[in-house]
This record gives structure tokens, sequence and C-alpha cells, in this order.
């Protein structure tokens, strides 16, 4: 009863709320794995979910920000192959040139654009507000579908009234953005008319008369928003779910997959995003409210596993509900008090070319939030501006500082957030005015969560408890000696002699430091534990300085005063005694530390040496 796998693994039972999840399945599994829950997703019986995880484990949320795009300066027509498109194929649309003197950014976009010939001709009359011949820009758009949202959602995304509406997402303008800056006097302004030709956005028009034998399709584009991230956005996103193959292929050859051009989802890896229409007809089960798809290779290269897709989810998050969305400017769009949760994509590769006043907002914006512990909001501008990771406030602080004091909430948002911010370089030792790093200021679980990610070492006297976590590499809460040694040479920062030292101390007196041959926490915390002999043990506090004096001076396992010093001959013996216990042990799976085999007999040495 069990699909082939698609490179995901099934959902159980406490990973609900997580999207993908079908209640009509006992197992609470994906559908794409079992055939019971994929049998109930042809039907609709499925549930969806949103998912507040960062991209590109989620996606979203989104909010919308109408354009100042005009009835009629959009039209289904390509000026180059001089023939309507058909709406429902999708295809080139023709763009009034004159939207692009909404703003000094478009403007500037305009100006480039005509310098390289990137506009074309339009005929006299071919938009009416235009006298004589006018020039235009050639976009693309999805295949359109008719919205089939329910009425709240319709109205939170002011989605125009009335019936027969329907959707296409435009796609942003596929230009090398890097070339065509050193011509621009600055990119973006956040507002939302650069964010639909950089971005994408929702395009939505009424279709008057369908297209009949003698007579085109006749369609009215009535207005179009583009997106923004926002923590409070009206556009909720499921979990990824998987994406195949051989839908890529499908999209591949109707033109429907695009480069991306958002920084935050081409720093996740993400190289083409394609939008999936409601009731999207080439993949199966149909998405039923559509959805945005990413590929994470090229599209001459074969799936790399990471392709996914995400849909509309139709519950409502925290957004600007109805009436949020108004026409106007950039920030004009949302409510006031809304105003600081929504950000603009910036473009992919392009920090270098931010404008100053820009950066610098971004950045007093990007503490602000982490001083408020909106962390969805600091993971989606550090993904975008990885160079925050060191920003400081007046108090010499760094968002690390500030996930310290005020406490992660944990969980995956927690891993995520902190992985990001290494990722981007975050210093973990930076200090603050008050001369405190975020180690420093953080709890246990926060010094657990840095010792993992960063590679840190917790201190064994300071922090015993995270250096026992730290080294029980299986989380079984034992030390064994083979965890135990690396973990003591470490601690004390010892060489190759001393670790040899250490590794023959252990093995020597394991079951002394470890009754029953299980040192767990209790025992070595315990009042005459391991810590306690650490601490007490002349050899252990002469160790480290002793290493640094040669082998003569290391410190003797057993006592041995009045015995003569080993010789070369003793040395040898020793070692070729150590050659063939190895072998022995490797032989027989004996295991230092573990009780004897019933057979063994006890077996006199000759006094041992350090070493």
């Amino acid at each position: 009863d069990v699909l082939p796998p698609l490179h995901v693994q099934p959902l159980r039972g406490q990973d609900r709320g997580q999207g993908g999840m079908y209640h009509k399945c006992s197992h609470r599994c994906d559908y794409r794995m079992c055939k019971a829950c994929y049998e109930q997703a042809l039907s609709r019986h499925y549930v969806l979910e949103p998912s507040t995880e960062a991209f590109p484990a989620g996606l979203g949320p989104f909010s919308l920000h109408r354009s100042a795009l005009r009835k009629r300066e959009l039209k289904p027509y390509d000026v180059v192959k001089r023939r309507p498109v058909n709406v429902f194929e999708g295809g080139t649309y023709a763009l009034d040139a004159s939207f692009l003197s909404r703003s000094k950014s478009l403007r500037g976009i305009k100006q480039v654009l005509n310098t390289n010939g990137l506009l074309q001709v339009c005929p006299a009359g071919f938009f009416p507000e235009v006298k004589g011949p006018g020039q235009c820009l050639s976009v693309l758009l999805s295949p359109a579908a008719f919205v089939n949202l329910p009425e709240p959602n319709r109205r939170a995304m002011s989605v125009p009234e009335g019936p027969g509406i329907l959707v296409a997402w435009m796609y942003p303008l596929q230009l090398e953005w890097d070339v065509l800056a050193g011509d621009l006097d600055r990119v973006g302004d956040g507002s939302a008319d650069w964010s639909l030709l950089t971005v994408g956005g929702f395009v939505y028009m009424r279709e008057r008369e369908p297209a009949e034998k003698d007579r085109p399709q006749t369609v009215e584009v009535l207005c179009a928003n583009s997106v923004a991230y926002s923590p409070r956005g009206v556009i909720n996103f499921s979990a990824a779910q998987p994406w195949q193959a051989s839908w890529t292929e499908k999209f591949k050859k109707a033109g429907r997959f695009q480069k991306v051009t958002a920084q935050r989802w081409a720093a996740a890896g993400a190289r083409y995003v394609a939008w999936v229409r409601p009731e999207e007809s080439l993949v199966e089960p149909r998405s039923l409210h559509g959805g945005l798809a990413f590929l994470f290779h090229d599209l001459e290269e074969p799936d790399s596993g990471q392709d996914r897709m995400f849909e509309i989810v139709t519950a409502l998050g925290g957004g600007y509900g109805p009436g949020g969305v108004a026409p106007g400017g950039s920030m004009a769009l949302v409510p006031p008090q809304l105003q600081r949760s929504a950000f603009a994509f910036s473009l992919a590769g392009d920090p270098g070319l931010r404008p100053p006043a820009l950066v610098a907002r971004t950045g007093a914006r990007f503490l602000q939030a982490a001083s408020e512990a909106r962390w969805a909001l600091v993971g989606h501008l550090l993904g975008e501006w990885p160079h925050l990771a060191n920003e400081i406030d007046e108090s010499g602080q760094t968002v690390l500082h500030k996930c310290a004091a005020l406490r992660l909430p944990g969980g995956h948002t927690s891993t995520n957030l902190l992985t990001m911010l290494h990722d981007a370089g975050a210093s973990i030792e930076l200090k603050d005015a008050a001369g405190s790093t975020p180690y420093d200021l953080g709890d246990q679980i926060f010094k657990a969560m840095v010792c993992h990610i960063w590679g840190l070492i917790p201190d064994l006297f300071a922090e015993p408890d995270l250096w026992f976590d730290c080294w029980d590499k299986n989380s079984d809460g034992v030390l064994g000696p083979s965890e135990l040694i690396p973990a003591l040479a470490a601690a004390y920062r010892v060489g190759d002699l001393g670790r040899q030292w250490i590794e023959t101390y252990v093995h020597t007196h394991y079951s002394e430091i470890a009754p029953g041959a299980r040192l767990t926490k209790d025992i070595m915390l315990g009042d005459k534990g391991l810590l306690h002999l650490l601490q007490s043990s002349e050899e252990f506090i002469s160790l480290r300085d002793q290493e640094e004096l040669g082998a003569s001076k290391m410190p003797a396992i057993f006592h041995t005063e009045g015995r003569k010093k080993p010789t070369s001959f003793d040395k040898k013996q020793v070692e070729a005694f150590s050659s063939r216990v190895e072998s022995l042990k490797t032989h027989h799976g004996w295991v230092p530390g573990k009780p004897p085999p019933a057979n063994a007999r006890p077996l006199e040495v000759r006094a041992p040496f350090a070493g």
C-alpha cells in the first residue's frame, strides 16, 4: 500500500501542525507516501496547516501590497509575435512603459531598459491612454485560474469582488541585475511597483468574453499585488511538500520555471521558481488553492531531491484582515501599526548595490526585531542581509547577545536561527559594553546549543553538566572509555604524549571511577566521583604543565617510588605487549572497562610507566 518514496519521510503523529497532514489516515503520514492518503487527497479530503518554519523548510507568510498598475496598462498580447495570449495558457503580456515612470527607481530601470533595447514599440492606440505609438515591456505571466479561495481569505487578500475573477502569477523580469546595476543610481526603494517587477506578484483579471471560433478572448486586467515577507502576513503556506521530477519536465516544457531573483530564496540554494495555479492539472493530486514550487538545481540537471512545493493554506494568520491592502505608496499599503512587520524582498546578489540609508535602516530594524524577540523576522532579514550577524547596537550587543538574554523559544526555530547566525559568521566571543559575551548571558539550554553548533567545548570544571552532555556522543547517559579519553585530553589540552598517558590511565582505572563500568553524570558529579578526583588529583592538576616538559616529567599512573626506572628494553617489551593486547581486543571483541571473559586469568605485569 505504499507508493514509491519521493525523498520524504512519513510524518509522525506529534508532527501535526507542520503541514501535509491528512486527517483520514490513522498513521498521519504524507499522501505522497501512503496509498490511503493519496486516494483521500484525490478526493480533496485532506487538511493543510500553515508552517512557521523558515525557508526552505517553510515559506512566508506574505503580506500583499497593491501596485500602481492601472486598468488597461497590462494586456495579454505578445508584441514580438504580434498575437494575443490565451490567459489560461499563460505567456508574454505587454506592460505599458508609462508604468515605469511611477517612482525614481522605476524610472532608472526604464532608462536602462531603453538604453539596452529591451523596450518594444507598440502600435498607435494599443494602450488607450497613450496617443500615437508607445513603448511597452514584455512580462511573463503564468496560466490564469479562477480564484477559489474562501470569502474571508479573498477579503483579507483584497481580491477584487465579483464572480469570474482570475489570478495569475507575474514572474520577475529575468534581467542580469548585476550587469545593469552600474547604470542605476540605486537599486530598489521597497515600493510595491519595484517588488512586482523584481520579485513577482499576483495579477487579478476578469474574463469578459471567452474565446470563440471567430472571436478572441476578452480579458480585463484589474490590479496587481506584490508580495513581501511579514510574520503577520495574510498568505500562509504549508510546510515543504515533495515535488516530483515528472512535474518539473511538464513545467519546463511550458516555460513556467523562471530564475529566482529574491536573495532570501537564492541564499538557501533555490534556483528556479514556478507558480502552481489553483486546481493545477500538471500535478497530481492537484493543488487546491495554488502555491509556489522551487527547484534547487539548474533546469538541465537531474533532480537533487531538494525540490519542493509550498501550497497556499486558507487558515488566516495574524494578518491585516479585510481592507488591509489599499492603493497608495509602499508602506501606506498596510495599517500603520503593522508597517514595521513587512519587508520587501531584496534582489539576489545585490548587497553592494543597496543604498547606504537602506542598509543603516535595515540594520536598526534587525536589532530592534531581536530586542522584541521577533525571531521569525530576524531569521528572514538575516537570510537576505547576512552581514547583520555581527551588527551591534549602542550597548555593543549583537543579535546573539539578545538571543542569549531573551531566551529563544526552543525547537527548530532556535536551532535554525543559531545555525544561520553561525553560517553568517556571528562571533560567539564578541563582548558587549559590559564585557559579556553571548555565551556568558545564556542559560544552560542556550549554551548547549551554541556548543553544538559552534563546535565549542564547555569548561569541565565551570560547566561539568554541559561538558558531560557534549562528550556523550551517543546520548546514552554514560561516558565510556572511548568518549572519556578524548574528553579529558581536550579538557587538559594535551598533545599526543599526554593523550597516551590519559588513555593508559582511563583503561587502568575505569572500573574504579565508574562502578559497574558505567560512568554516568550522577557518578561523575558525586562527592567522590571523577570530578572530585580531577580537582584533587596532583597528577591531573600538574598534567598540563608537565606535558610541555616531555616524557621524563609525565605523572606516574601508579606510585612506583623506590623502583628502578624502566630501561629501553623494558619499553620495547611493553610496546610489544601493548600491540599484542590490541590485536587480542580486536580479535575477541574485548572492551576496556567491561567485565572480562569467564575464562580470563589474572596476569601479573611489570610496574607500568607513563605513556
